[in-house]
């Protein structure tokens, strides 16, 4: 399309002239403008524009993925604003510049591009920020040693400058439910929390700081995508239950043995094959989940002699499970029913069960040797870029 006599860096700035949606259609067209669009030196002041607290690399992959979120982001919002309304009651004002973020929002999402569309992305995540901020200061308490919120997509590293006090007094923090992908960089705030709900949200990324959140006893994920764990849970060495349920985990690192308080521990619906050898140190561990992960026949014997002991002290609970790991070909499938049954009485008699109980309402509904998992379906704003990307 464009003649081979114009050198890359002018045709770079032809390009980068244009809007987005231009951008795109010109890049199915032409080969040679589709190669320089994939400089990362195109794409980085975009990326950052719409994700600066993200560190991705500047790619047109990475923009996609970054840009679907924030039209997820938009839809949680726009979904749970009825609920949201409720902590707003005493401050119609406050509501009505919510209303009004939102719609602008909304507007932006469906149509950022034209000649100022990067101004435009970093507007998105600017209102994303200050909406979340204000749904978030709206559910603070005065004081307490516990909170819960609803109805956001971030906790802004903000909300928590503005309120040490709160957050370094807070012991428990309930995020379940939500739409977090990542918690703030000052999450070391919180450094007398000793227990961290993070069910149901589509979590990426903890901070280098949550390894500093060193009195925590209980943290539970689930939903979302970290194919490895952290390296700042390892450093939680007074970590007594840990839930990593759903997240796409293909790897236990060999770092979980230093984990030595472990005395439940929630893997159900990931990709593992191999326990660590290191798994035998969790010497203090008496409950596990492993259903519904493709787990090899061939693991450490020390390991094991770790899981056999664990089925003792259980009482057998866990029969169909350990016979999975030891001969996949010998589980007993018509008794699944039985154990899963078995499995819930005893947890309902556990004597130290948190508020929130994984699963507790369903478990009887599914089996242990059933396959894969069940994913919730986000609803998402419709939007050019998923024609273009």
């Amino acid at each position: 399309m464009f003649p081979t006599e114009i050198p890359d860096e002018l045709l770079f700035k032809i390009l980068n002239l244009l809007s987005l949606q231009d951008q795109f259609t010109i890049t199915k067209t032409c080969l040679r403008s589709n190669e320089i669009l994939q400089d990362p030196h195109f794409w980085r002041p975009r990326l950052h524009a719409l994700a600066p607290e993200v560190h991705l690399l500047p790619t047109k992959q990475h923009f996609h993925k970054a840009f679907t979120r924030v039209l997820r982001e938009t839809a949680f919002l726009t979904k749970n604003m009825l609920k949201i309304r409720l902590y707003f009651q005493m401050d119609p004002d406050g509501m009505a510049t919510l209303n009004n973020q939102l719609r602008n929002l909304q507007t932006l999402c469906l149509d950022p591009w034209g000649e100022n569309y990067i101004a435009n992305l970093s507007t998105i995540n600017q209102l994303l920020n200050t909406i979340n901020h204000a749904i978030v200061t709206h559910q603070l308490p005065v004081n307490g040693v516990s909170l819960r919120l609803e109805g956001i997509t971030r906790l802004p590293a903000s909300v928590l400058t503005q309120h040490p006090a709160l957050f370094a007094g807070l012991q428990k923090i309930e995020l379940q439910d939500n739409y977090l992908e990542r918690l703030p960089d000052n999450m070391n705030t919180c450094q007398t929390c000793f227990s961290l709900n993070l069910y149901n949200n589509p979590m990426r990324y903890l901070p280098a700081s949550f390894a500093v959140l060193q009195n925590l006893q209980f943290l539970y994920l689930s939903e979302g995508n970290m194919p490895l764990m952290p390296a700042e849970i390892f450093q939680l060495t007074k970590l007594q239950w840990l839930s990593f349920s759903n997240m796409h985990l293909v790897d236990v690192d060999n770092r979980i043995g230093q984990l030595k308080n472990l005395t439940w521990l929630y893997l159900r619906d990931n990709h593992i094959s191999v326990l660590p050898e290191s798994f035998y140190k969790l010497v203090k561990l008496r409950e596990l989940f492993l259903e519904h992960n493709p787990l090899s026949p061939l693991q450490f014997h020390r390991v094991l002699d770790l899981l056999q002991n664990i089925q003792f002290d259980v009482h057998g609970a866990f029969r169909t499970q350990f016979a999975l790991l030891k001969n996949a070909k010998k589980a007993n499938k018509g008794k699944a029913e039985t154990d899963v049954n078995d499995l819930v009485e005893r947890f309902n008699l556990l004597s130290m069960v948190p508020t929130v109980t994984p699963l507790r309402s369903t478990l009887r509904k599914r089996t242990l040797l059933s396959s894969g998992s069940e994913m919730g379906v986000r609803p998402i704003l419709k939007s050019p870029v998923g024609n273009l990307l």
